[in-house]
């Protein structure tokens, strides 16, 4: 058993601006640096500085990932009611893991597609 104690993650930024960028949205980001009184500090370069994740950058971390190879993408897509998963959809491109979570989502809700 391997025990994992003080993690701290490193990147925020430019993972947000990462996702952004493909959709030229870098406007859309509400992810910003903020002052935080902490005894703790996350940020050993500015100890009162904190990358907060916005609410528009979190969904779209989580309605898009993509894996797999550069040559063979695949995109997984979510469709949440109330933070609820009410959809998942997986293809080659954004349009069509969206299009297949969208069915998913309807389906369950008694929609005959």
């Amino acid at each position: 058993m391997i025990k994992i104690e003080h993690i701290e993650t490193y990147g925020w930024e430019a993972a947000v601006r990462g996702a952004r960028n493909p959709l030229n949205s870098w406007a859309k980001s509400d992810s910003s640096w903020e002052w935080v009184e902490d005894e703790s500090p996350i940020n050993p370069n500015d100890p009162g500085m904190m990358y907060i994740v916005g609410v528009d950058d979190l969904k779209l971390m989580k309605s898009l990932v993509k894996a797999g190879p550069d040559h063979d993408k695949s995109f997984k897509v979510e469709v949440r009611l109330n933070s609820n998963v009410i959809g998942i959809g997986i293809g080659k491109n954004k349009k069509q893991a969206e299009q297949m979570a969208a069915k998913e989502a309807l389906r369950l809700m008694g929609a005959e597609i």
